[in-house]
């Protein structure tokens, strides 16, 4: 009879110590997610130029190890236009609202 009782107070004992597990590491996981989501965050949002989805990939550079400028621009560089920007590429002269970006 006896352990049968001890058995019954192991139970309850696991059973209290999940609870109190479970209060102590779940609001901890919480905080510790929110501390490293905060900084994460940036402090500016970026602004898309207007009708972007429709400008035109103008080329893709590679600036490799080769060059001379890696070690500060190395990388896959897509360079895209907007109309008045394809239009200066056709006839040589940018007008006013033309936009190349790199």
């Amino acid at each position: 009879m006896q352990s049968r009782w001890i058995l019954v107070l192991r139970g309850q004992m696991r059973r209290l110590a999940t609870r109190s597990t479970v209060r102590i590491v779940l609001p901890s996981l919480w905080l510790f997610c929110l501390t490293a989501y905060l900084p994460a965050r940036p402090g500016y949002v970026v602004e898309y130029p207007r009708d972007y989805r429709k400008w035109v990939h103008v080329k893709t550079a590679l600036v490799g190890p080769q060059n001379p400028a890696f070690a500060r621009y190395g990388g896959i560089h897509h360079i895209y236009a907007n109309d008045r920007a394809m239009e200066g590429y056709a006839g040589g002269h940018f007008p006013d609202g033309a936009v190349i970006c790199v």
